[in-house]
């Protein structure tokens, strides 16, 4: 912790190589598939960006992870339903040519962003290649039911 001008705040850690990052997934369609062991390249796909949106799902309670999950579902739309994630390492998205950072945002701690090489910001063939290297490597993790306790 640190003390700045008398307000005590949290002092979030890097991210390290053995984190794992998660990729909400709002579609059913996504979620069928990836269900299916296929992560589609749609999950990291936000053209005219190089930054896309993770969660350090490690550093994370579950029901944070849940509510953060709920309330991007929201964010992308009123006919979005979070489903559950895409899951991939730290180690893993650099071995796909792109990096992760630590990207803490007001009432979310333990965001963070997949970094694409910054040209994929403006040519959607190198963003597509890159998604689908993340989709490649990424697992898919079910968003447990209400009443399961996971310890």
């Amino acid at each position: 912790m640190s003390v700045s001008a008398g307000i005590t705040e949290q002092v979030v850690p890097g991210i390290c190589q053995s984190e794992n990052v998660a990729r909400a997934i709002t579609t059913s369609a996504e979620a069928r598939r990836s269900r299916n062991g296929n992560v589609p390249a749609s999950v990291f796909t936000y053209y005219g960006h190089y930054q896309i949106s993770v969660d350090r799902i490690d550093r994370m309670e579950h029901s944070e992870a849940i509510r953060h999950g709920e309330n991007i579902a929201a964010n992308r739309g009123a006919n979005r339903t979070f489903y559950g994630w895409a899951v991939v390492a730290v180690a893993t998205v650099r071995e796909a040519g792109c990096d992760a950072e630590s990207a803490p945002e007001p009432g979310n701690d333990w965001h963070a962003h997949i970094v694409m090489p910054p040209p994929a910001a403006l040519d959607n063939d190198l963003h597509d290649e890159h998604a689908g290297r993340l989709a490649r490597r990424a697992v898919w993790q079910d968003k447990p039911s209400p009443d399961t306790n996971i310890a």
